[in-house]
């Protein structure tokens, strides 16, 4: 068995493709079957807890990162603090460096 690694490069549209099919090709141009690989984008979660005046932090308290298929819907968690009212959850399309962030 025979590994092959490659960089593969796209359109300025990458970021919206969410699978990558992939075939072998023999010397003999025999073809493999196909597989198909999930194209996953990194999603950062930033929860912040504003402070008795409204003002938002610099830092979030929580950070969360998720690896989610490109170009897909995603629900971000919302997480429940004592003392804090939660905000609504964010649903958002998944692409190159989605962050979602919550006060």
């Amino acid at each position: 068995v025979a590994t092959t690694t490659a960089q593969i490069t796209n359109s300025a549209n990458a970021a919206n493709y969410k699978y990558l099919h992939v075939v072998a090709v023999d010397k003999a141009g025999n073809v493999s079957d196909t597989a198909t690989i999930d194209l996953k984008r990194t999603v950062t979660v930033k929860h912040y807890q504003l402070t008795v005046t409204g003002t938002k932090p610099s830092t979030p308290f929580a950070t969360e990162t998720y690896q989610v298929i490109a170009n897909t819907s995603f629900k971000a968690p919302v997480k429940t603090y004592t003392g804090f009212t939660s905000p609504t959850q964010k649903t958002v399309t998944v692409g190159d460096g989605t962050v979602v962030e919550y006060e």
